[in-house]
């Protein structure tokens, strides 16, 4: 929904609840940049998220999966270099307007990348369907200068002033 509206990545986490034996999705506070392309439509830079700090001792984070929008699913240099110290599964998902649409998976183990198949993380892909809305009140989508001037170590939880994209 968000790279339908205005072309914005967004990112969840995955937790695994060592007390109910289930995955969990943390969908953190975050903030997506998007630029306007030559022919009008929202082009996603970023996103940057804050890594949540009151989670259960049970729950350990062994997953994040972001959007690339309408582009191809690939880790960029953005993505390889903010995984380089999060041990785990990243999954990148692009070109939404398919179904399905792309994944690139990939395994990080002490700064080293692996790649994986979908179908050995995921068991069975199914046809999108609705989420929880509230997902959606944890996305601030803003421009470009506002997203790099943005520190959520400084400004969380004030995420609810930065400017939203008009």
């Amino acid at each position: 929904q968000m790279s339908d509206e205005c072309g914005a990545e967004a990112i969840v986490l995955l937790a695994w609840d060592e007390k109910e034996h289930q995955v969990r999705t943390i969908v953190p506070a975050q903030v997506s940049a998007v630029s306007n392309s030559s022919w009008g439509s929202g082009y996603p830079i970023g996103v940057k998220y804050q890594f949540p700090r009151d989670l259960p001792r049970h729950w350990k984070v062994f997953c994040d999966i972001h959007s690339h929008c309408e582009m191809a699913a690939y880790a960029s240099q953005t993505d390889v270099e903010d995984e380089e110290t999060f041990a785990g599964l990243h999954i990148v998902v692009g070109r939404l307007h398919l179904e399905p649409p792309d994944f690139h998976v990939e395994g990080v183990v002490d700064g080293h990348r692996y790649p994986l198949n979908l179908a050995d993380v995921v068991e069975g892909y199914e046809q999108r369907r609705e989420f929880p809305s509230e997902w959606l009140d944890q996305v601030v989508v803003t421009n470009y200068s506002a997203y790099r001037a943005f520190n959520f170590d400084q400004q969380h939880p004030s995420i609810a002033k930065l400017e939203p994209l008009q």
